[in-house]
């Protein structure tokens, strides 16, 4: 199954075009989310490390373990929208469209290699030994780097492109 699905779907409500407009405004809408976490982990990553080089290694580690996730549910998005798109919790706010279980992450593996590879990546990820630097990157972040003018900047940035994207409806006219 594909995109038709959700075309067929969504036409039965209205227009064809319009079912492909709404599936092309989620996607879309998804993806923006998706590139606005891969810039969070990666300015925030550099803060990090530029305040505290001694932890470079586990902050690099942590957020390949993030990118890894952010991409596999991309590719989940964008796979559910075409054929599966009531497990796409669409009305919610971004960070809930995702609700996955074990057999979903399974069906999907079938369906995409990148997305079956990825999936591999973070359990291994998660199967890995803590960091030793774990526990002390964890005090430096609570005591020093969320009082930086420049993480708050960043935080905020990112806040607010997330709920300029939560806020944008997608509908089918």
């Amino acid at each position: 199954m594909n995109r038709i699905v959700l075309i067929i779907l969504m036409s039965l409500f209205s227009g064809v075009s319009s079912a492909t407009e709404l599936y092309d405004c989620l996607l879309q809408k998804y993806l923006e989310y998706s590139k606005s976490k891969e810039e969070w982990q990666i300015k925030s990553t550099e803060i990090i490390k530029s305040h505290s080089p001694a932890l470079s290694d586990v902050v690099d580690i942590y957020m390949r373990d993030q990118l890894t996730l952010i991409e596999m549910n991309y590719i989940a998005d964008k796979l559910l929208l075409s054929s599966n798109p009531a497990l796409v919790k669409i009305n919610g706010k971004l960070n809930n469209w995702l609700q996955l279980g074990h057999n979903d992450g399974q069906v999907l593996s079938a369906k995409s290699k990148k997305y079956d590879e990825l999936l591999s990546q973070a359990k291994q990820n998660r199967k890995r030994e803590s960091h030793p630097d774990g526990s002390e990157l964890r005090n430096v972040m609570r005591s020093e780097i969320v009082n930086l003018p420049e993480f708050k900047r960043l935080l905020s940035e990112f806040t607010e492109k997330v709920n300029k994207l939560n806020n944008r409806v997608c509908s089918a006219t």
